[in-house]
This record gives structure tokens, sequence and C-alpha cells, in this order.
């Protein structure tokens, strides 16, 4: 079942691409099919993404936060997002459709996703161990939510073709880094919700911050 388990989670982090490569190879057979499937990648991407949440409800902390952030504790949160709205380099495209993905289709699916999917998954593989991960800062953080966020992580360079560059470098340690604290707060509270709405706000924020600054040059 373990192998299954790092199977699944593989698949899950690298699915759009997967996926792509699966319509791709459709298109020998009826290219017509193939560009549909692949024009519509992200939204299937969404719904397998929520076919399993709702399969797994019980199990994937998709529920109101049993301990609330305080006041002091989202404000933290909320002040350590900016450096990721200004510097993360993301520039979106200016259109509606492309706007709502970035800032709430890809949110909520990646926090269902890590937050909820694979982190569960990851718990299932490092049982009740309760092994901790030293990490600067934050002292360290359980090998279940280090584990999500390097899936977290790496699922970024899909986004880019596994291509790599400074630029592209730095946007994947900006989710490792996020996918950590996403973590530590779904630990905290045993649910996704505040990770979702964080996981929003800084993907809006940066696409804020994209158009502003480039409608100034």
């Amino acid at each position: 079942m373990q192998g299954l388990a790092i199977l699944a989670i593989t698949y899950l982090t690298f699915m759009l691409i997967l996926n792509y490569k699966v319509f791709h190879f459709i298109s020998r057979y009826n290219k017509g099919f193939s560009n549909k499937l692949k024009k519509y990648n992200t939204y299937i991407w969404l719904g397998i993404i929520l076919v399993i949440t709702i399969i797994n409800l019980s199990s994937l902390n998709i529920r109101p936060p049993k301990r609330t952030l305080t006041l002091l504790e989202m404000l933290f949160i909320l002040l350590a997002l900016i450096p990721f709205m200004i510097e993360s380099g993301y520039k979106p495209q200016k259109n509606l459709k492309e706007m709502i993905n970035f800032c709430f289709v890809f949110p909520i699916g990646e926090e269902l996703l890590f937050r909820g999917i694979i982190l569960s998954l990851a718990t299932y593989l490092v049982g009740s161990s309760g092994i901790y991960v030293p990490i600067p800062i934050i002292k360290g953080v359980s090998l279940q939510v280090f584990l999500s966020a390097i899936c977290f992580g790496i699922t970024h360079f899909q986004y880019f073709r596994f291509k790599y560059d400074n630029t592209i470098i730095k946007k994947v340690l900006f989710a490792f880094v996020f996918g950590l604290f996403a973590g530590i707060v779904v630990e905290i509270t045993e649910s996704i919700l505040y990770a979702v709405m964080f996981h929003i706000i800084a993907n809006s924020g940066a696409a804020i911050y994209y158009i502003i600054s480039n409608n100034n040059k």
C-alpha cells in the first residue's frame, strides 16, 4: 500500500503535465478530441481533485477550523506574504479567464491537493512516528508537512515545462516556503480553510502588484 501511496503522490504532483502527455498521445487517434482535452486540462485537473476530495471528505481537514488563528497570527502571516507578492515574479495574463485561474482556481485546487490529499497520503506514509525536520526560523515541521511542501514546490516546474533559470528556481522556492507555512497552519487549525484563504490572497496580491507595476512602466 505504501508503494501505491508514493505512486499516487507522484502522479498527483505532476498531474497537469502527465494528463497533457496522455491527451497528446490521444491526438494520434482523434486530434479534435485531444485538442479539446488539452484546452480544458486545468479544469480536468481541478475536477479530479474535487472528486478525490469528495470521496475522502472526512479525512482531508475539509472543515471549519478547530482552532482559530488570533488577529496577531493572521497579521504576521499576511505580512510574511508581502515579499511573495512583490518578489515572486509571477506574470499572469491580464484576460479575465487567466486571472480567475491564477487568483482562485489554482489556489483552491492546489490547497485541496497539497494540504488536503497529498498531506493525508504523506501522513499515511510517515505514520505516527512524529518525525520533525529542523527548519531555520520556524524551528521545525513535521515530516509529512515537509514532504507535501516539497511536492508543492516541485509541481511548479511543470508550469514552466521543466525548464529552469534563476527566476523559475525562485518561484519554486517561494512555493516550497509557502507550503511549509500552509502545512503548519493546517496542522494547527486542523482545517485547510485558512490555507486556501492565504493562498488566494497571495496570488491575488502578486497579480495586482504585477498589473500595477507593469502599467507604471
